[in-house]
């Protein structure tokens, strides 16, 4: 039998303790409303589990606020990712990231700063109030904890039954869904992978049983929450819908992306949530060339500032119109 390793279950009982402050381990009583559930459970506990945005500031700038108000050790990645080509963290005690950055190359695009789990929040709430102007969301997880014995089957039934009134909805799931003890833990997908929106519904207590004790030949304890569920939102908003994003307050206001999303809002959390009008870009904004100068500003408006700064506006330009006349060259010459 495997033996714990001493760190890995200190970082265990840290997250035990996190699952347990989220999941009231005390059984509601059955047959109630999702929305007796909520009320009985003391108030909503919807809330940021995941809060990535770019940033029109400078990496050192972001870096240095990020440290100094939410903590962590300085850990440099060997790469970075999306195309950029830097990344560093700032880690916990256990060497879990509290938040990530990603800088550099990437058409010089703003840095990206993210953090998930319990420090996202705090992060979120960062964000919005240094760089309140001058930040887009490129994705954002809204969750809420349940725990009560055969709800995962509940909810899982009745986001079925949405997706079948969808037929464009793809679902997708994870663990053993074919036992009857499917002890580590299931997962059920709405929506795709490369989908804006998705939605997850999971035994988040038996994934965390599974890493404390399953893994090791131990059971849980009595008393452990095991009937724990996530019901887990990600939104990654397109064009302009991430600087609207940045500014909404309400979480649950987040649900009204897509009809559908709406409709699990409403049979989930008896909640009546706004339509976010997704307007393309062009329709938001009457004149489409003041859109394209507007995004690129919003976009691109530090890296053009730095660039200014460096060589001067005049050469700026100049240089963009070499750029653009030699990719022009190349697409000619290739055609032929």
């Amino acid at each position: 039998m495997e033996e714990p390793n001493e760190q890995r279950v200190a970082v265990s009982r840290k997250r035990l303790r996190a699952v347990i402050v989220r999941l009231n381990p005390r059984i509601v009583t059955r047959g109630l409303g999702t929305e007796n559930r909520r009320a009985d459970r003391g108030s909503s506990d919807m809330h940021c589990d995941w809060y990535s945005a770019t940033i029109s500031d400078s990496f050192h700038n972001i870096l240095g606020y990020c440290r100094n108000n939410l903590g962590g050790e300085l850990r440099f990645g060997s790469r970075g990712r999306y195309g950029y080509q830097k990344s560093c963290f700032l880690d916990d005690e256990n060497g879990n990231p509290n938040v990530s950055i990603l800088w550099g190359g990437n058409g010089g695009a703003n840095p990206n700063a993210s953090a998930s789990g319990l420090k996202a929040a705090d992060f979120r709430n960062l964000v919005r109030d240094v760089w309140a102007e001058q930040h887009a969301v490129t994705r954002i997880d809204i969750a809420e904890d349940f725990c009560e014995a055969g709800l995962f089957d509940e909810f899982s039934a009745r986001l079925v039954s949405i997706a079948k009134k969808n037929h464009r909805l793809k679902t997708s799931t994870v663990g053993d869904w074919l036992s009857d003890d499917a002890k580590f833990g299931r997962t059920l997908y709405l929506g795709s992978t490369k989908s804006p929106i998705r939605i997850r519904l999971y035994e988040k207590s038996k994934k965390i049983a599974n890493e404390l004790f399953y893994k090791f030949d131990y059971d849980h304890p009595v008393g452990f929450p095991i009937d724990g569920v996530r019901l887990e939102l990600q939104v990654r908003p397109q064009k302009q819908q991430r600087f609207l994003a940045a500014k909404e307050d309400n979480l649950e206001n987040f649900w009204g992306y897509a009809k559908w999303t709406q409709d699990v809002v409403s049979d989930i959390f008896s909640l009546d949530v706004p339509r976010v009008d997704l307007v393309s870009w062009e329709n938001q904004v009457a004149d489409k060339d003041e859109a394209v100068y507007s995004w690129l500003a919003k976009q691109y408006g530090g890296w053009f500032n730095r660039q200014a700064e460096l060589i001067g506006r005049d050469m700026v330009c100049e240089r963009i119109w070499k750029t653009i006349e030699a990719l022009e060259e190349h697409k000619r010459l290739k055609a032929r």
